[in-house]
């Protein structure tokens, strides 16, 4: 993909900067992006609410009064939670966790669709270079935001080794800026335009570029729905070595004939030549066998 490349005054250069379609390009998945973000804000919780139960008031460890005799009801402790003072129940506790979770492959695919939706609102510059002068480092950056990003809320995305820019941009509420290895869905999302520099495009390609499956010549590729052809060598069978499921015979006959060991229709017609009786096999079912041997 080809991207316009600017400088850090907002002037378009005349070369252009070739971009990762597998990120800048990919499809948008919003339902993606939003679970990204609620995993992200449900994992920043910290589950700080507390409330003691009975056990964990102070005092309370004898009994108030006797259990028979006072025409009072009956209570073990001044802290049972129906009394002033006592605990709570069912109250909210440290133990609760709220971490959530993604697979890489999730998380990546958030990262290159969140890329890509910029992208695709013309909400994403490329700048060569940043270079802030150590003096007046707020009045600078404030006033390269204004040329970049129109004076929005903008995120800018460097290698690592840009500190001015980071100094100059602390005291600004407008202005982010972060290191390419700590973008995440929920920092890009909420920004209204992305600067990156240069230089870190080569670490996103590494980070999320999407690795092309290769096909090696020798293997075939499968295409679902499509036919596969196959070869079957064409045996021609003697009768000595056909089994008894070629002679049409109901499974109950053919499940008798394997409990007495007969396999082959060599061995079946030897045992009916032999007047041999089968266990499981009647009169009727010999002949109907009978039928079959001789039109075989």
């Amino acid at each position: 993909m080809k991207f316009d490349l600017y400088n850090q005054k907002g002037k378009k250069l005349d070369k252009k900067i070739e971009l990762e379609d597998s990120i800048f390009g990919a499809k948008i998945n919003k339902d993606l992006l939003n679970l990204s973000v609620y995993i992200y804000q449900a994992n920043q919780r910290q589950s700080t609410a507390d409330t003691k139960t009975r056990s964990d008031v102070r005092g309370g460890g004898a009994k108030p009064w006797k259990q028979k005799g006072t025409g009072r009801a009956r209570h073990g402790s001044i802290r049972s939670p129906i009394w002033k003072g006592g605990g709570v129940t069912f109250g909210p506790r440290k133990v609760r966790n709220f971490k959530k979770s993604m697979t890489k492959k999730m998380k990546r695919a958030a990262i290159r669709s969140a890329f890509s939706l910029f992208v695709k609102d013309n909400a994403l510059t490329i700048v060569d270079r940043i270079e802030i002068k150590d003096k007046q480092l707020t009045k600078q950056v404030d006033e390269m935001n204004r040329k970049l990003a129109g004076n929005k809320n903008a995120l800018y995305i460097h290698a690592g080794d840009n500190k001015n820019l980071y100094l100059g941009s602390r005291n600004l509420g407008n202005v982010d800026v972060i290191p390419v290895n700590e973008v995440s869905v929920y920092r890009l999302i909420s920004c209204d335009h992305i600067i990156m520099i240069q230089d870190s495009l080569d670490i996103v390609s590494e980070l999320w570029a999407k690795a092309q499956n290769s096909i090696e010549p020798s293997k075939e590729r499968i295409v679902r729905g499509e036919p596969q052809k196959r070869t079957v060598e064409n045996k021609v069978l003697s009768s000595d070595d056909k089994g008894l499921e070629e002679l049409n015979l109901s499974a109950r006959t053919v499940s008798a004939l394997k409990k007495e060991k007969v396999a082959t229709v060599e061995e079946l017609k030897n045992k009916i030549e032999a007047g041999e009786k089968i266990a499981g096999i009647g009169p009727k079912s010999v002949d109907e066998i009978k039928r079959i041997l001789t039109k075989e």
